[in-house]
């Protein structure tokens, strides 16, 4: 798979990654963050999966609090290769480093010239780092019209039709997406989150997704956490997209202050997590702790 940005940090400063790695992917960037896109993929083959992300993803960002971080074995062996490529001439993207408490003239000499931000305001400059091809077919309002005909019409469709008429929303839902991602005007990225809304009156469960980041990051409207939640459980109902994100999506409304979440969500939440790996320093371990903990946090102040 093709990504937009790889995330390199060590496992740490995973929490603070993590809202970078949010922010991005609820603003359409396709982003490999190793704590949540390997386990989501289940693939036990780490190290190999990391070196084929960092060969297919075009740009990087280092994030550290700490110098040590940025100089641990697996980290700079993620930023060394990246620049290797670079260097070499097979990449044209670009590495930055996102730091906290740190400054860029601390850092290793290989970063220290490139650009770098801070993690209280990076937000904006990311955006324009990851800038996104903005297009949208003009027909795009008739497609979906004729997507939610078919839908409430289901014995007009045969299996053939069931399967254009499936073609057709991925196709719409990633057009819509791509017009609300980053780098395209405010008008743009409104005009994508209606057609979004309206992918989502046929029940899609990547568009109620995509509706619940956009009230999440407060990007394109007005904040609201409750409205954000709403659309994230209307996607846990229909059973039909990978658990352990919507439930990072819905974790993350309770951490930003957001307190009614459902008694259904937090059991099989927990649920959830008991069932993965626990022990040892893995990243998937030290994460899926983490996570378990909040949710267990979560069912004892409910």
């Amino acid at each position: 798979m093709e990504y937009d940005v790889f995330i390199s940090c060590k496992s740490e400063d995973y929490r603070e990654a993590e809202t970078i790695y949010n922010f991005l992917t609820a603003q359409g960037v396709k982003v490999f963050f190793a704590p949540v896109t390997l386990s989501l993929k289940g693939n036990a083959a780490y190290r190999e999966e990391i070196d084929e992300a960092i060969d297919r993803v075009k740009n990087m960002i280092v994030y550290a609090s700490e110098v040590e971080y940025v100089l641990s074995q697996w980290v700079k062996h993620e930023w060394d290769l990246f620049l290797n490529e670079k260097w070499s001439g097979r990449k044209d993207g670009n590495l930055i480093t996102v730091l906290k408490g740190l400054k860029a003239a601390q850092l290793p000499i290989s970063l220290r010239n490139l650009q770098s931000f801070d993690f209280a305001d990076y937000k904006g400059e990311i955006m324009a780092f990851v800038k996104k091809t903005d297009y949208l077919t003009s027909d795009l309002e008739q497609k979906i019209e004729n997507i939610r005909s078919a839908e409430k019409n289901p014995k007009k469709k045969g299996k053939e039709s069931k399967s254009s008429s499936n073609d057709e929303t991925k196709k719409l839902y990633n057009k819509a997406k791509q017009k609300i991602s980053c780098g395209t005007s405010d008008k743009n990225k409104k005009e994508g989150l209606e057609l979004m809304k309206q992918l989502a009156d046929t029940n899609y469960t990547k568009a109620l997704i995509s509706i619940g980041d956009c009230y999440f990051t407060g990007e394109i409207v007005e904040k609201n956490l409750p409205e954000a939640y709403n659309w994230y459980l209307k996607a846990f109902h229909n059973k039909d997209y990978n658990l352990a994100t919507l439930l990072l999506k819905i974790r993350n409304c309770y951490k930003e202050g957001f307190r009614d979440i459902n008694p259904e969500i937090i059991s099989e939440a927990i649920d959830h997590y008991k069932s993965v790996p626990l022990e040892g320093d893995s990243s998937d371990a030290i994460l899926n702790r983490l996570y378990l903990k909040d949710w267990e946090e979560i069912l004892n102040k409910t």
